[in-house]
């Protein structure tokens, strides 16, 4: 690539974002997945009125496909070996080249070194990556990838500029069904005719949704994959990109510390997990967590943490409906609640768990989880009704409730927490009672605290490890005091999930030694 070109790439996310609409149109960013042969340039095409997302990979010649297709062929058939997953290990490359120089000898199919580097790119791309949608899978600026059919482009979801059109397609069915029976056996699930719905997880964590055949969805089989994040986001991640501020997150980390439950509720894609994550950071350390998922996406900084995930059955159901050795997310959480945790994180909640979940934390265990919903009116409805169907008085057993949401900000994709409400009790009338404690404001992008909090003072009162009572006076300046440890770690850049873990486990074990170097002003080791 020439210097021109070169300049313009850009590592850090905030240095490629544009202020304005207008913007947009001054938008042509191009960054490195695999030197030097893949790259991803985002840029404004007049003609569409719009940004599009575009894979750079080496262009082949026909007798570089060719040569491409016959040594592909023959390593499938002869060593007949899944390196799915493997293509960034040293001894598979060098396993790689080495056949493939064999089959070019054997063959004495003669090529310049370029054309080999080009056809190993591909060769290394097909048999040990995600083929065509290696660089998409590559990106860490991607959310989520979107197949909608046979030759429909694939949109993807940046994180910079949200849904974009790609110059990537499947032209063939046949070719897109291969693909999506490839994403459910790299899930470990089963996909045909038969079956035609499926959902998993990559070995990264990634969540997949595939569809086969064209009886489902009539424009062919399609894929959903929401992509995992391997640097989780922390609190000082959502401090720094306005998701929220210090002083809720201050909050937050008082009332968890202290057992408080948790719903986190919101839409598709409003960070309801992610959320979920940052707040498990504020468990005590020697608190034991376990956490149950249908695909395995938090990770939480503790030792003392077993990581539950549900498992899929086999065959054909039975008249109850389940599948030979199915474990569902109900058993898990049945078996957790006899594993005496100290708190119980559930992934969402959608079924008949939800009546463990709450019965196991009205006996005193503390819950966190996340559900969709978009109000607190909606969100009583969906857990008061079937297939949910909690009564009144279990749901005085959740103290907070905080709800995310999708929002556009200088016509840039940002997610808000929307409000942050808790549960006072239950009426004489068996109605929930509720007070809103702070809320987001979209004209000024702030969040505004509403008035004093009773959970607060219910829980150090009755739960709480920090004092066995406070004043509110009290309580409010311990979260002032957490508040000032957040604003120092965003005002440092502390991003890094590790750190910001040691930096909270650190409060917990010596608090004088961190508020030191909080005053101080300046980023020391924790460790």
């Amino acid at each position: 690539m020439n210097e021109r070109i070169l300049r313009r790439i850009r590592f850090n996310k905030r240095k490629f974002m544009p202020e304005t609409k207008e913007d947009l149109k001054s938008v042509d960013i191009i960054y490195p997945i695999v030197k030097p042969f893949s790259y991803i340039r985002i840029i404004y095409r007049p003609e569409e009125a719009n940004i599009v997302y575009e894979v750079k990979e080496p262009v082949l010649a026909e007798s570089e496909k060719r040569t491409l297709s016959r040594v592909r062929g023959v390593i499938s058939e002869v060593l007949d070996v899944d390196f799915f997953g493997l293509k960034t290990s040293p001894i598979i490359k060098e396993y790689m080249n080495s056949k493939m120089e064999e089959i070019l000898k054997k063959y004495s199919i003669k090529i310049i070194p370029e054309s080999r580097r080009k056809i190993f790119y591909y060769l290394l791309r097909d048999l040990a990556g995600y083929g065509r949608v290696d660089s998409l899978m590559h990106d860490i600026y991607l959310e989520d990838i979107h197949c909608d059919g046979v030759g429909i482009p694939i949109y993807v979801t940046h994180r910079n500029y949200g849904s974009m059109r790609t110059n990537i397609l499947f032209e063939a069915e046949e070719e897109l069904e291969s693909f999506v029976i490839k994403l459910a056996q790299w899930c470990g699930r089963h996909i045909s005719i038969a079956e035609p719905l499926m959902d998993g997880s990559l070995f990264d964590g990634s969540r997949v949704q595939a569809t086969y055949g064209n009886d489902v969805t009539r424009n062919g089989p399609t894929f959903t994959i929401r992509k995992f994040r391997e640097t989780p986001l922390t609190p000082v991640d959502l401090i720094l990109n306005g998701t929220i501020n210090s002083e809720i997150l201050a909050y937050f980390w008082l009332a968890i510390e202290n057992r408080a439950s948790v719903l986190v509720s919101g839409g598709t894609a409003t960070g309801k997990t992610t959320f979920l994550n940052v707040l498990s950071i504020f468990i005590t350390p020697d608190s034991k967590i376990v956490s149950i998922e249908d695909t395995a996406e938090l990770n939480i900084p503790h030792e003392h943490w077993i990581p539950a995930v549900a498992r899929p059955g086999y065959g054909t159901p039975d008249n109850m409906g389940r599948r030979y050795g199915e474990v569902t997310m109900f058993d898990i959480l049945k078996s957790s609640l006899r594993q005496r945790p100290d708190y119980i994180i559930v992934g969402e909640v959608r079924g008949a768990e939800a009546y463990v979940l709450f019965q196991g934390m009205a006996t005193g265990h503390a819950g966190l989880a996340t559900i969709h919903s978009d109000s607190i009116e909606s969100l009583i409805r969906r857990l008061t009704t079937p297939p949910i169907s909690l009564s009144p008085s279990l749901l005085e057993a959740l103290d907070i409730v905080c709800f995310l949401k999708q929002v556009k900000m200088d016509d840039k994709p940002s997610r808000r927490l929307f409000n942050v409400v808790e549960v006072v009790g239950v009426s004489h009338e068996g109605e929930l009672e509720t007070t809103e404690v702070f809320k987001w404001k979209q004209l000024s992008d702030s969040f505004e605290f509403l008035g004093k909090s009773d959970v607060l003072n219910n829980l150090l009162a009755n739960k709480g490890e920090t004092a066995i009572w406070l004043y509110e006076s009290e309580i409010w300046g311990e979260i002032e005091r957490r508040k000032k440890i957040l604003d120092w770690m965003a005002k440092n850049n502390m991003t890094d999930f590790r750190e910001v873990s040691r930096v909270i486990l650190e409060f917990y074990r010596t608090p004088e030694k961190v508020m030191k170097m909080v005053e101080t002003g300046k980023k020391q080791r924790t460790d």
